[in-house]
């Protein structure tokens, strides 16, 4: 999980704590950092295709088996069935031939005990007076058993042993630890109208956990901590950290919300705090598949923010569209816009700008990925000092392994 923020303000009521603090203020009043709105486009919203991609392949067709003649399908079942036909078979030729007496018919060698021979022997004494063809002799017919088929013999019912009970699956993880590395590079760092172009460089690490509460409801709790550096700039470089609790819904099978705590600081390397803001965020989401490698993630966030300085403070509106196409399991392509609508509390302040960006992801592994991603922004504020039009450019590599 990636937790962004976005921060503008008139920069007429700046607190003054030296030239370069008031760069970076300056910086934060014309919008939000770029270095955290950038990675909250790009990162923020991870884009997972775990549960994405909807389709699978078409399995193969199963053909039917190939078909023999009954005596072969009788050798497959029941092969002394087959063999007692082709005995009585041997013997009806022989009689014909006058080799064998006609009391042969009938008698498998195969298969003799006792007292089949004593019927034999009986019935023998009856055919010496009894009339039977000159050719075949006396035939005799033979009661078939109950349940047999003519051609396939007694079917006999096996009773199959119980199966085993299935495993239980392991648990799903729970807590993970998160990383992330990025360049960013814009043309319009302080959203000035003469727009003046910096390269954000940004390293952090987070832990996070998941614990499922109930079936579809998690708790959500973390803290993450990130190093922002600019390239030239070097006096508004600054440390982070960030706090975060909150419980996530899922709403349907494809749609979830969630509401969040979040709590920002923003310090000077090796120094004192000079930024903090409370975050409290609804978050709608929602995914829908498309095809078998294209599907569609939305998104609706609101929150409102309470920050020191308080003209930081106010209520943040964003509906983001993210259409996902999957060249492979690995390799997808994804182009997004956002809407934000910022609307200030304690200055006459309100902000509409939208943001187009392409993107491109490739998983290195199951838990770590590399995002190639440039864009545009553009839009326009109630104060005329401020100019949204930038472009926005730049790499980042995630990973989250999955600790217990």
């Amino acid at each position: 999980m990636n937790l962004s923020s976005f921060f503008n303000s008139d920069s007429s009521r700046i607190p003054k704590r030296g030239v370069s603090w008031g760069w970076l203020l300056l910086l934060i009043a014309c919008g939000s950092c770029p270095a955290t709105e950038v990675s909250a486009q790009t990162q923020g919203h991870s884009f997972d295709t775990s549960r994405a991609v909807g389709g699978r392949f078409p399995s193969d067709q199963s053909f039917s088996p190939w078909q023999t003649n009954k005596l072969a399908q009788k050798l497959l079942t029941r092969p002394e069935s087959a063999a007692h036909d082709l005995t009585e078979g041997a013997i009806a030729s022989s009689v014909r031939q006058g080799t064998l007496p006609p009391s042969t018919l009938g008698q498998n060698p195969l298969e003799s005990s006792e007292e089949e021979n004593i019927e034999s022997a009986d019935e023998a004494e009856a055919a010496d007076s009894t009339e039977g063809d000159d050719e075949l002799g006396i035939l005799r017919l033979q009661e078939r058993p109950v349940g047999a088929d003519m051609d396939l013999g007694i079917l006999r019912i096996r009773e199959i042993d119980e199966l085993p009970p299935e495993p239980i699956p392991a648990p799903s993880p729970s807590v993970f630890l998160t990383g992330r590395a990025g360049a960013f590079g814009n043309t319009n760092l302080f959203r000035a109208i003469e727009p003046q172009g910096e390269q954000v460089y940004r390293v952090g690490l987070g832990l996070f956990a998941f614990p499922e509460i109930t079936e579809g409801t998690n708790l959500i709790a973390g803290i993450e901590g990130n190093l922002v550096r600019y390239g030239q700039l070097n006096e508004v470089n600054y440390n982070e950290l960030q706090l975060q609790a909150g419980i996530r819904q899922r709403l349907s099978e494809r749609t979830y919300g969630q509401i969040s705590w979040r709590n920002q600081r923003l310090y000077v390397p090796g120094g004192d705090e000079f930024f903090s803001t409370d975050y409290v965020e609804l978050l709608l989401s929602r995914r829908d598949i498309l095809s078998y490698n294209m599907w569609l993630d939305s998104y609706y966030q609101a929150r409102v923010s309470f920050s020191q300085p308080d003209t930081f403070s106010r209520f943040s509106q964003s509906v983001t569209a993210s259409l996902n196409y999957g060249f492979t399991r690995q390799l997808r392509a994804t182009i997004i816009y956002q809407l934000f609508l910022d609307d200030y509390t304690q200055i006459a302040r309100y902000d509409t700008y939208h943001q187009a960006l392409g993107q491109l992801t490739y998983d290195l592994s199951p838990s770590s990925r590399l995002n190639l991603f440039t864009g545009y922004r553009f839009g326009q504020s109630s104060l005329d000092t401020v100019n949204f039009e930038d472009f926005i450019y730049g790499a980042s590599y995630n990973f989250s392994l999955p600790l217990f």
